[in-house]
């Protein structure tokens, strides 16, 4: 018993369980290990079945999957009990030691009894992952204005061709970004999940707004997982992957990427598709979406000083294939250089915006997947990008 006490005065030391109540702090105290690991030593690796959740004393924990750093956890802080809430069997990444290190090893099972009873402890889950949350957008936002401030630098140090090029490492770096975003994100959904779960039962005992408030979480952490997924799908660099997809999904997707800022700047999306069933072709989702963000940045940028703006994507089938269309009611397009745009390296933006590139690499992968692309336009009428592709039965 004098061994558990002087753990308990230790477990009182961590923020987590401030707010927990003594008996509980008592039972942890009564079957936690002492446990002792040298700098670079594996705690747990990958596979391995999840016994234990793990409290650091001193030192700092680095959590790891096939060689990527995931998180690094501090001391008066702890790891390990993802394991048990998502229901696995086995560890879903490693742990190391990044200095010498004191940790209190509890059994996940005790845990589990615990939480099954004690709504603070699951709070405390909680509020720690939000934490993490913000701590991780913090880095985002970090990581964000540093690529911006590098891509200033580009617009006076590069060439066109250089731009482009750097284009490519911009989505390679928001990539990473929403990776980073997806950690805690994933955890905060898988909490939020099992206090949904019938095993936990809080509905009943919960205050109504409380539960709301964990309502309007759940949605808004499935909204950003969505999002997420569409960054991931617009970054990706295997050009070479070809399945089958759904046109309007790919839209949809699309759209979703840039609305909160185009009715930021008053413009509305209107869509405008056909009803009957789904619609289906082959082809690369990052090429296709990459054909849709670039029409409808095309659009945003015509559409500049002008007034009750409007983007309106319509689709229609016709002999085998599937029409497209993107029309703005902008400026419009001079009839000199509607024979130029689909051309390499032709523009009539600034540097700051466009290198030329754009519509001639739509073009180029619309070739190479039998499909075109053409373009209606009269100054201050607007403009109407339409590309179709071949229709694909399922």
């Amino acid at each position: 018993m004098p061994k558990a006490k002087a753990i308990l005065q230790i477990l009182k030391t961590f923020p987590f369980f401030k707010h927990i109540d003594h008996p509980t702090v008592e039972l942890i105290a009564q079957n936690v290990n002492k446990i002792s690991y040298s700098k670079n030593s594996l705690v747990f690796k990958e596979g391995d079945p999840p016994d234990f959740i793990f409290f650091i004393f001193k030192g700092s924990i680095e959590i790891f999957k096939n060689e990527v750093p995931l998180a690094i956890i501090e001391e008066k802080n702890y790891f390990g009990e993802m394991s048990l809430f998502k229901n696995e069997k086995f560890r879903s990444a490693s742990a190391k030691s990044l200095s010498d290190v004191i940790i209190y090893a509890l059994p996940l099972t005790i845990l589990q009894k615990i939480a099954s009873t004690n709504n603070l402890l699951l709070q405390e889950l909680l509020a720690t992952y939000y934490d993490r949350l913000v701590k991780h957008n913090e880095t985002v936002v970090k990581q964000f204005l540093k690529l911006k401030e590098n891509y200033l630098e580009l617009e006076d140090a590069h060439k066109k061709l250089l731009q482009s090029e750097k284009l490519a490492s911009i989505g390679l770096l928001t990539s990473s970004i929403a990776h980073e975003i997806n950690n805690p994100l994933t955890i905060i959904n898988g909490y939020i999940t099992m206090i949904f779960s019938d095993e936990f039962k809080l509905k009943d005992g919960m205050r109504p707004d409380c539960f709301k408030a964990l309502e309007y979480i759940k949605t808004a952490a499935q909204t950003i997982t969505k999002i997420l997924g569409h960054i991931r799908t617009y970054v990706r660099t295997n050009n070479n992957d070809i399945m089958m997809l759904d046109i309007h999904e790919i839209i949809r997707s699309s759209i979703d990427l840039v609305s909160y800022l185009y009715n930021k700047e008053g413009i509305k999306i209107v869509c405008d598709f056909i009803e009957d069933e789904r619609t289906f072709v082959m082809g690369n989702p990052s090429n296709i979406q990459q054909i849709i963000m670039n029409l409808l940045s095309n659009s945003k940028y015509a559409l500049n000083d002008i007034p009750n703006k409007k983007i309106t994507i319509k689709t229609k089938k016709e002999d085998g294939f599937i029409y497209i269309s993107v029309a703005d009611n902008g400026c419009g397009i001079p009839e000199k250089n509607l024979d130029k745009i689909f051309e390499s390296f032709f523009t009539t933006k600034d540097s700051a915006h466009g290198t030329g590139l754009g519509l001639g690499i739509i073009k180029k992968i619309l070739f190479e997947m039998s499909g075109d692309i053409n373009v209606i336009s009269k100054v201050g009428e607007g403009a109407t990008f339409t590309f179709h592709l071949p229709l694909t039965r399922i």
